[in-house]
């Protein structure tokens, strides 16, 4: 043990929302996260998918921040289903994971929503 030296190390865990469209017939997977900038990611699987868009949005959130722009909360995931432009897509949550005091985004696994799907 260090004296005079008290390191505190917060891990958190924040969900950021995402709606998903899976394409069978062109073999992909679309994610958008609109809390990154309104990123949006392909891919040949929804594994792939998530996994992208997760770096992706760690990187997104590690530039915002290193630029010294603000990192808002989460949207709700209720508002992204009422979005007309992904009528049909499903939500779910990315969980973003992070230690205050290296002040990284890491990623984290995809927690899918059982009833949520946009109409």
């Amino acid at each position: 043990m260090h004296r005079g030296c008290n390191v505190s190390v917060v891990f958190a865990i924040l969900l950021y929302p995402v709606l998903y469209k899976s394409n069978r017939t062109e073999c992909k997977t679309t994610i958008l996260v609109p809390d990154a900038g309104g990123l949006l990611v392909e891919s040949a699987t929804f594994s792939l998918a998530v996994k992208e868009a997760q770096a992706k949005a760690a990187d997104f959130f590690k530039q915002a921040k290193s630029k010294g722009e603000r990192i808002n909360r989460p949207s709700c995931i209720d508002d992204l289903l009422k979005l007309t432009a992904y009528k049909g897509w499903s939500a779910a949550w990315i969980e973003m994971a992070g230690t205050a005091c290296a002040e990284e985004t890491e990623q984290a696994p995809l927690t899918r929503s059982a009833a949520a799907s946009s109409r």
